[in-house]
């Protein structure tokens, strides 16, 4: 074969078969194999058949974060809300056992575009209209409740988002009464 002339290739393809699997993974993979759980609480590292496995065993609890890309000075990098919110949101699975972490939703209402105010008249700042970003969180909600999870928590790391986020838990509350679907703001 004319892959097999370059060296690289060649070890490549030789070590995919000489691996046994299970032995040479890394430990975390090694705990999710012995265990038949994901080693990873966030779904978007899981694959469909992992996060429909986790509902089998009860996991029916989810947690949305919210973060933003916003300013927060010279010295400190736009994304900041998504990493402390990412971080907090997966202490909750590994210390309960009992759910787990959606992608974190990035973006955020920042402040108006034209003219820019707010933080987006800071670079690197990227805002959503006001009224898009509840549409998202509730619809981000309903696809996790069709999928069969009953404890949906909306969780956020900027102030600007907890009005927002309440307002979203409040309707899908009434709109889910007489269900075991529930949704938090914490």
């Amino acid at each position: 074969m004319k892959w097999m002339r370059h060296p690289v290739w060649a070890m490549l393809a030789m070590a995919s078969y000489a691996v046994p699997g299970p032995a040479f993974a890394e430990p975390a993979r090694r705990a999710e194999i012995a265990t038949g759980l994901p080693a990873s609480v966030f779904m978007a590292e899981m694959t469909w058949p992992e996060v429909a496995k986790a509902l089998r065993q009860g996991k029916r609890a989810v947690i949305i974060p919210t973060g933003g890309l916003e300013q927060g000075g010279p010295h400190l990098v736009t994304g900041k809300h998504n990493y402390i919110v990412r971080r907090t949101a997966e202490a909750v699975p590994r210390s309960l056992g009992n759910a787990l972490v959606a992608p974190v939703v990035v973006y955020v209402p920042e402040g108006p575009i034209d003219p820019p105010q707010g933080h987006i008249a800071f670079p690197g700042t990227v805002s959503l209209l006001a009224p898009v970003f509840p549409a998202v969180l509730e619809y981000i909600a309903r696809s996790f409740k069709a999928h069969g999870f009953t404890k949906i928590l909306l969780l956020g790391d900027s102030g600007g988002n907890q009005r927002s986020q309440q307002a979203v838990a409040d309707k899908l509350y009434q709109d889910w009464a007489g269900t075991d679907a529930r949704v938090l703001h914490v």
